[in-house]
């Protein structure tokens, strides 16, 4: 296929000799110059409705036609004076759609990405940063932490001897920043059952649960967004 230059006197008259809707610029050439409509290399692009014409060699039902895959055009072709000899249109822009959020969305998300939590190498250092941090947000919510507790033992407690009279090598600690103390003795298995238990009585999401149960094990590296 080769490229030529018209002028606008001849590119008008080629679109009065338009005589099917979409039909090419070769074609019009071949049909004026009485030329086979079947030679060359060109692919004709169909019209909307079949030719009312029995002898129209675009006949789009025509089984001998080698151009025709058996498949109907999904899009209506644009008629040819609107387009000829110009580039295809751009695509329609995407619709509107909301950016994807580039991070953490909640607040407890967020903060299991800061520095006051990543930096604890350990799993009780991290559930150290948690209760401290959900103190500081919950207030005198944080009284419903005091009722999760083992089959015998206290895990938390305003007194440390609450904890210790509950069983052998709890090892209370002080939670940093608040009056209660959390028993240290325990699997880090054992410790994200407890900070599961400990949000979901807080009225955390089930996203925001898991995600800060996984990631008290320092091994599981940095938070991720939900």
């Amino acid at each position: 296929m080769r490229t030529i230059k018209i002028d606008e006197e001849i590119y008008r008259y080629l679109c009065s000799q338009t005589q099917e809707f979409g039909e090419e610029p070769t074609s019009i050439l071949r049909r004026l110059l009485r030329l086979d409509t079947h030679g060359g290399t060109q692919h004709t692009i169909r019209p909307a409705v079949p030719s009312a014409d029995p002898n129209d060699p675009d006949d789009p039902d025509d089984p001998d036609d080698p151009d025709d895959t058996g498949e109907d055009s999904p899009d209506t072709p644009p008629p040819f004076g609107a387009s000829l000899f110009q580039a295809p249109p751009p695509a329609d822009p995407a619709p509107n759609e909301p950016p994807e959020p580039a991070g953490p969305t909640s607040d407890l998300a967020q903060f299991l990405s800061t520095g006051a939590f990543i930096r604890q190498r350990k799993a009780l250092g991290r559930l150290f940063a948690v209760l401290a941090w959900l103190y500081e947000r919950h207030g005198e919510d944080f009284e419903e932490v005091a009722k999760i507790r083992g089959r015998h033992r206290a895990y938390f407690a305003r007194d440390p001897e609450d904890i210790k009279r509950t069983g052998s090598s709890t090892l209370p600690q002080p939670i940093p920043k608040t009056p209660w103390y959390v028993a240290t003795n325990t699997s880090t298995r054992l410790k994200q059952v407890i900070l599961r238990k400990i949000l979901s009585r807080l009225g955390y999401s089930k996203a925001d649960i898991e995600q800060a149960a996984a990631l008290l094990d320092p091994r599981r590296g940095r938070a991720w967004s939900y």
